[in-house]
């Protein structure tokens, strides 16, 4: 049941999603509104598991690639680890905001239209996650001030900097591919 509920409430999230990038491309819905809230379920079932698959591997990837794990196995390898389990972790991110943007229009997208933006997407995830723990680690103090609310205002300020990236790369792909189009268009032998 709860996990039906959480679900429910991602497919609304990713319905939110959808509606503020077919609003920047200004497409239309096209589909029935029962198709359009199984989509947005399913598409949420999916993101969901990509983001578990991603903590696992991070956290698989600490243990196993670990300085001591592998200096027992005879190995030196000092940052290795902290750049594989990033590595790992940004191409799983880079491919949550791919799924996303291919997803989230009422019109045809290609993935040369989305990756770009999925790129800048993941890579300004990746630092800002970094700039944020740093922050919470080093300079925020929200539990002076709010208490035992603390962690609920630490999540909300997380999903607000993770949907504004969001919203961020999804019209970093728009632009970008109307440009192409319209320079294409300008171009001597471009359909006019």
């Amino acid at each position: 049941m709860g996990i039906g509920g959480l679900l429910w409430t991602a497919s609304k999230g990713f319905g939110a999603i959808t509606r503020a990038v077919n609003r920047a491309l200004g497409a239309e819905r096209t589909h029935h509104f029962l198709l359009s809230k199984i989509r947005y379920f399913l598409v949420a079932a999916a993101v969901s598991v990509l983001m578990i698959a991603s903590i696992a591997i991070t956290v698989a990837l600490e243990i196993v690639l670990d300085p001591s794990f592998l200096s027992r196995l005879g190995l030196d390898a000092v940052n290795l680890p902290r750049l594989r389990g990033w590595a790992a972790n940004f191409v799983l991110v880079l491919l949550i905001f791919a799924l996303i943007y291919k997803l989230a229009p009422y019109v045809e997208v290609r993935w040369r239209q989305v990756l770009p933006g999925a790129f800048l997407a993941a890579a300004l995830f990746e630092l800002v996650k970094s700039a944020f723990v740093v922050y919470l680690d080093r300079i925020a103090d929200f539990e002076a001030v709010y208490g035992s609310l603390s962690s609920i205002i630490v999540l909300l300020l997380w999903l607000y900097l993770s949907t504004v990236i969001l919203i961020y790369g999804g019209e970093y792909s728009i632009v970008r591919s109307q440009a192409s189009e319209a320079a294409a268009e300008t171009e001597p032998g471009g359909a006019e």
